[in-house]
């Protein structure tokens, strides 16, 4: 995938939800988005005025989130909640999830 390739995808497919959430609760989370496309997102991010974004890939289960610097303290144990619900319920939906 080329880079405007990717740039393309994100736009299409990611960015306005990660720009809502971020917007609504200072971090979006994503556990499926490839970590090639996780920094053509952090890219586009800081495009549309989050300069300061940060992005993890944090455990137990690996996935991405972005996330302002006042949110630091917060995104681990907020990980494990997702993890925990994850493994307690197969049928979660993604609102169900902690931001």
């Amino acid at each position: 995938m080329t880079p405007e390739e990717k740039e393309a995808h994100v736009k299409e497919h990611l960015l306005n939800e990660a720009l809502e959430s971020i917007r609504r609760c200072g971090r979006y989370w994503n556990g499926s988005i490839s970590r090639t496309l996780a920094s053509t997102l952090k890219w586009l991010l800081e495009s549309a005025g989050y300069p300061n974004i940060h992005m993890r890939e944090i455990p137990p289960d690996w996935e991405h989130v972005y996330y302002m610097y006042e949110h630091s303290g917060v995104v681990e144990q907020i990980a494990f909640e997702r993890s925990s619900i994850k493994r307690a319920n197969f049928d979660y939906t993604d609102e169900e999830l902690p931001k």
